[in-house]
């Protein structure tokens, strides 16, 4: 059962003679582990300060090989915590607020593309699957400078992630927490406010001078509501010049 695993995935190659040697799957792993995410110490930084500040499961994601993967995690130490992702990790966009915060920030048409890449499953019942609805999510994200994703990954757990972007505006990472819900509920403005500010200091020290991430502030329970609402604020042009 297991050689034929690793036929299936392309670890293992049958040779003449009845033999296996490597397959392809392997270089592609090995050239991954050797390009992994190394995040820069300023970024790292920035993380931990967060993580100090809220006591929570704290992430730092941004783009590698061409996917938005988690580079660097902090676990918090409460009982009750979050512990289920690890750096390289880049599945299911549709359903992180770690992914939609930096998506928020490309063009229509490029986060279109990112998103259509992947197959959307509902992982639960609260996870958004249509393009549509997504879009929605996107531009309100966009609006008022932050992600939310409220047991859309995963039940029991609230997730908050603001975009860093860099000098050209482009969302080059983001800063995240993942908090139970029982938590996250009756402090959500608290987290917002961290992981949002957070995240634009560090745009500011890398060189970004445009207008505020966060161009309107909503409270909680707006911000379900404006998921819905659909209204939009344009988007950056920036994925040619900073990807070309």
């Amino acid at each position: 059962q297991l050689l034929r695993t690793l036929r299936e995935t392309e670890y293992a190659v049958r040779v003449a003679g009845g033999r296996y040697r490597l397959g392809p799957a392997t270089e592609r792993l090995a050239e991954q582990l050797r390009t992994a995410p190394q995040p820069s110490q300023e970024l790292l930084v920035a993380l931990d300060l967060l993580f100090e500040d809220l006591g929570e499961t704290s992430y730092l994601a941004g783009w590698w090989l061409s996917r938005i993967a988690i580079q660097a995690v902090r676990e918090g130490q409460q009982t009750l915590r979050v512990a289920n992702l690890s750096s390289g990790y880049d599945g299911h966009p549709h359903a992180r607020a770690s992914c939609r915060a930096i998506l928020a920030f490309l063009d229509e048409a490029a986060a279109d593309a990112y998103l259509e890449s992947f197959t959307r499953d509902a992982l639960t019942p609260n996870t958004k699957t249509s393009l549509a609805d997504l879009r929605a999510d996107l531009r309100v994200s966009r609006e008022r400078g932050y992600a939310l994703d409220e047991e859309e990954y995963e039940l029991g757990v609230t997730c908050v992630a603001a975009p860093i972007l860099n000098r050209d505006g482009f969302p080059t990472h983001c800063l995240s927490v993942s908090v139970p819900t029982v938590r996250a509920r009756p402090r959500l403005t608290v987290l917002i406010d961290s992981v949002r500010g957070a995240a634009e200091r560090v745009s500011r020290d890398r060189g970004y001078a445009g207008p505020s991430p966060a161009l309107r502030s909503h409270g909680y329970e707006e911000a379900r509501r404006a998921v819905f609402a659909g209204h939009s604020e344009g988007g950056f042009d920036a994925w040619d010049r900073c990807l070309g």
